[in-house]
């Protein structure tokens, strides 16, 4: 099986704690961390932690150990898993979150972490603030990431999101298409993309290897739905 393209998709919901949802009863949630998902590579083709992968895909995400504060708001990963299998990055897509322009310091989150059978899921509380991450696999070929931030106060709030990662260094370039990413790899037709459907500034860094993504425009209030596919 030859793998060319990946991808990742994110979506994004920001929503007021105002609004409940009755949730159904779910076997999944029985099984927490049930398998030890945790770790960080310290190398590009270190393939221990092993990934979290599903429906036949050739590509995994870790969790972050609880202790591992500077990877809070992100995954750990991907791991592709091609030929001898590399890691393209420790953390490829990691939230970043700004009130009224000041950065929100997701180190200082209160954070749980969990693998369930066919999804992780990473939930943060920080300056009334409550984040929940959650990525599954919709296809052997595309994962969902959705996080959704919830203002836990009791006044309207500013919100600006944004994303940065970092790749490993060796045989990996980055590119920014419209609303997308893309990652190539040297002497290989494959390719990794990541697809954004919102309105976003891409910087990729001059040597090719780190990106920076934002929101344009902040998110003000306490209810509001903004997809990022």
């Amino acid at each position: 099986m030859q793998l060319k393209n990946l991808l990742i998709i994110l979506s994004l919901l920001l929503f007021s704690c105002t609004n409940q949802e009755k949730e159904a009863v779910d076997l999944q949630h029985q099984y927490a961390n049930v398998l030890d998902i945790s770790g960080i590579p310290q190398e590009q083709f270190q393939l221990a932690p092993f990934g979290f992968s599903d429906l036949g895909a050739w590509h995994g995400y870790a969790l972050p150990p609880q202790d591992s504060t500077s990877y809070y708001g992100g995954f750990i990963g991907p791991l592709t898993m091609k030929m001898r299998g590399q890691w393209l990055s420790k953390s490829f897509y990691q939230l970043h979150l700004e009130e009224d322009g000041k950065a929100i310091d997701l180190t200082k989150a209160d954070a749980k972490m969990f693998y369930y059978p066919g999804k992780l899921e990473q939930l943060l509380t920080v300056k009334n603030w409550k984040i929940e991450m959650e990525l599954i696999f919709i296809s052997n070929r595309s994962a969902l990431l959705r996080t959704h931030v919830t203002n836990i106060g009791n006044k309207e709030r500013t919100v600006r999101l944004s994303w940065s990662g970092k790749l490993f260094p060796k045989g990996l370039k980055l590119s920014a298409l419209t609303h997308a990413i893309q990652v190539d790899f040297a002497n290989s037709d494959e390719q990794f993309f990541l697809y954004i459907d919102d309105n976003v500034q891409i910087e990729i860094a001059k040597d090719q290897q780190s990106y920076r993504m934002k929101s344009q425009y902040a998110k003000r209030g306490n209810e509001h739905t903004v997809p990022l596919f």
